[in-house]
């Protein structure tokens, strides 16, 4: 019975550095988030916003509208990451700790806002490339 305790014991210890390995990653996503924008209003700067016609206006609108909309949900992100790393810690070292359910729905919470800042970004590239693939032919 002791051995399986402490099989359990090993496998929650290596969970939890994989949580905390995982939510760390998240910061470099983050920076990767905020590269992203930053070449999105370059692009939008210096090949839309000098170039555009009154049809494309609102698509360039909508789109930058999206982009700096983003804005806000990275930086509640970028301070919300850490608190979570900083709440996880005395886990990853500690394997007596008790964990409550928190934990969990925190890394779930934060895990589905990070994918979703990454897939709507992703989206907002695609829609860039159609702007510009429609300025282009103007």
């Amino acid at each position: 019975m002791q051995t399986q305790t402490l099989q359990e014991e090993l496998l929650l210890e290596s969970e939890l550095q994989d949580l905390y390995k995982q939510s760390r990653h998240w910061l470099s996503d983050i920076q990767f988030v905020e590269d992203e924008i930053r070449f999105f209003k370059d692009i939008s700067n210096t090949y839309l916003v000098p170039y555009i016609d009154r049809e494309l206006l609102d698509k360039v609108k909508n789109f930058t509208k999206a982009v700096f909309g983003q804005e806000s949900n990275i930086m509640d992100l970028k301070r919300s990451i850490p608190e979570f790393l900083k709440f996880v810690a005395p886990y990853v070292t500690d394997t007596e700790k008790k964990m409550g359910i928190v934990l969990l729905e925190t890394f779930n919470d934060l895990q589905s806002r990070v994918t979703d800042l990454l897939d709507t970004v992703r989206e907002e590239k695609k829609q860039l490339f159609l702007i510009l693939e429609d300025a282009m032919q103007v």
